[in-house]
């Protein structure tokens, strides 16, 4: 019995291993790295607290695309790795145009004027 229990253990840690990042996991890393980059900005406070209140609808927006547009593993991987917005923007690359392009309208949408 104990062997079994030792096998499926093994089995199921094997496995999470070779799993790749969700979409969720690639927008809040989105969000993390963002609101970071924001609290240490040197910035007008009010556009700063503007774009932290747009945050999650970005978060939940990229999620979206990400599910959407079936990101490869490969990219969604590098983005929840990432530690810095140019280094997310690296991963971004590696998508092909047009979820680039869906993703630019997305985030700029969210940002631009009200």
């Amino acid at each position: 019995m104990h062997r079994l229990a030792l096998g499926l253990a093994l089995a199921a840690s094997c496995r999470a291993a070779t799993e790749h990042a969700p979409c969720g996991s690639v927008a809040l890393r989105f969000e993390t790295v963002a609101r970071g980059e924001l609290e240490s900005a040197t910035i007008d406070p009010s556009l700063r607290a503007d774009v932290l209140a747009e945050l999650p609808a970005m978060r939940d927006s990229l999620a979206g695309l990400c599910r959407d547009g079936a990101w490869p593993a490969a990219v969604r991987d590098c983005m929840a790795r990432a530690q810095t917005r140019a280094a997310i923007e690296t991963c971004e690359s590696a998508l092909g145009d047009a979820p680039r392009a869906a993703l630019d309208r997305v985030m700029h949408r969210e940002t631009g004027p009200r």
